[in-house]
């Protein structure tokens, strides 16, 4: 028997069949992936833009991307009428029930677009043939802005999207950055990595404050958007030098007013503009608690640190002290009051000013006068005293 350096050629040719028929996922481009049966059978998932054809791994609901699985037999010939289900961890489809029939060509198509939450996750196509079933997926990823920008430079192009917790397309706030995804591949869908992309845009700012980022091994560049004190609408640009070839594209959005309240949620359950008394009635040169609360759209505690003001009725006529200001700590804040011979009610506002609105909330704290039972020490004269 023929043999290689002892080991019989038979055991050779049967290592290298097993190899061939395990159904190894192979990536030939960001947006395409195949894996070969054990029959010879090859399965090919490719995602494409549906308006344009063009290679992509990145969809909106505006811009929805062609998911295709290509079955072809030993010999290269298409299979027909093999039924194809596409699943998702992220993703949706249209049709919503992601299965396809393979056509006279070998292709099985569905839509593929964004599902409840917006994000990355594998796209996988499953397809049985014969006795075996065969699998293969690529990766991708959904935006929420309205439109996917696209700029074609010669052979490479970018897509430009905008994501944030904000209500609406291209919408960010104070309390709700945005993100700004740059990604760059060439013509077959292939990412370019460490490119360097170029932010700037006139209205609210960037993080890093320079506008820099570098494409990562997905071809994609990431920057913060952060609002300001001002609100409108502005555009945002992005470029990018490749092979002596500049890629721009421009991307519009909108700064709203930020949603938070100020308030207390000492009783279980947050109440806006209220603050949080620690003691009423106070005796006369007594202390009290003044406590707060602040909150994001969804209820829920706002964690970056605010500047929150403290003032009162009695304080401004000097017969009653409270802390000036203090910054709230995973979204609470407490300052101290002393009466120092206010009587009756005090009304004590806070107020903050966050991303160009002012909230405020307020609390009344009674305050008894002076009687025998409240007696602050003055001083004594003389300063001891003995019997004799």
């Amino acid at each position: 028997m023929l043999s290689f350096r002892g080991t019989p050629l038979v055991y050779i040719f049967a290592i290298i069949w097993l190899l061939y028929g395990c159904g190894s996922n192979s990536t030939t481009g960001v947006n395409e992936a195949q894996v070969r049966a054990a029959s010879g059978h090859l399965l090919t998932l490719t995602l494409l833009r549906e308006s344009t054809g063009l290679a992509t791994n990145t969809v909106s609901e505006a811009e929805p991307g062609l998911l295709i699985a290509s079955i072809t037999d030993a010999g290269g010939e298409p299979e027909e009428g093999l039924v194809v289900t596409f699943s998702s961890d992220g993703l949706a489809f249209d049709p919503a029930s992601g299965t396809a029939l393979s056509s006279s060509v070998g292709e099985a198509d569905v839509l593929l677009i964004p599902g409840d939450e917006l994000g990355a996750g594998a796209v996988t196509a499953t397809a049985i043939i014969g006795e075996e079933t065969v699998a293969v997926s690529i990766n991708a990823v959904s935006v929420s802005s309205e439109e996917i920008e696209q700029e074609e430079v010669g052979n490479y192009n970018m897509t430009l999207g905008l994501t944030s917790d904000a209500d609406g397309s291209n919408v960010i706030r104070a309390d709700a950055p945005g993100t700004v995804t740059a990604t760059i591949t060439d013509v077959n869908g292939v990412a370019v990595p460490a490119l360097l992309v170029e932010f700037s845009t006139e209205l609210g700012s960037l993080d890093p404050a320079n506008g820099k980022a570098l494409t990562d091994g997905s071809g994609v560049a990431t920057i913060s958007l952060l609002a300001g004190d001002e609100t409108g609408a502005e555009e945002l640009t992005a470029t990018a030098v490749i092979e002596g070839s500049t890629l721009e594209r421009t991307l519009s959005y909108a700064i709203n007013p930020p949603q938070i309240q100020l308030g207390n949620s000492s009783s279980g359950s947050f109440e806006d503009g209220a603050l949080a008394i620690g003691v009423s009635p106070l005796s006369a040169g007594g202390t009290s608690s003044v406590a707060l609360n602040v909150v994001d759209a969804e209820g829920e505690l706002f964690v970056t640190p605010l500047d929150v003001t403290f003032d009162s009725s009695c304080a401004q006529d000097g017969d009653a002290s409270i802390d000036a200001t203090a910054t709230t700590v995973d979204g609470a804040a407490q300052v101290t009051y002393r009466a120092q011979g206010c009587e009756g009610t005090d009304t004590i506002h806070a107020s903050l000013s966050f991303g160009g609105s002012e909230f405020s909330a307020t609390g009344s704290i009674t305050v008894l006068a002076d009687s025998v039972g409240s007696i602050e020490f003055i001083e004594a004269s003389p300063t001891m005293i003995s019997l004799s």
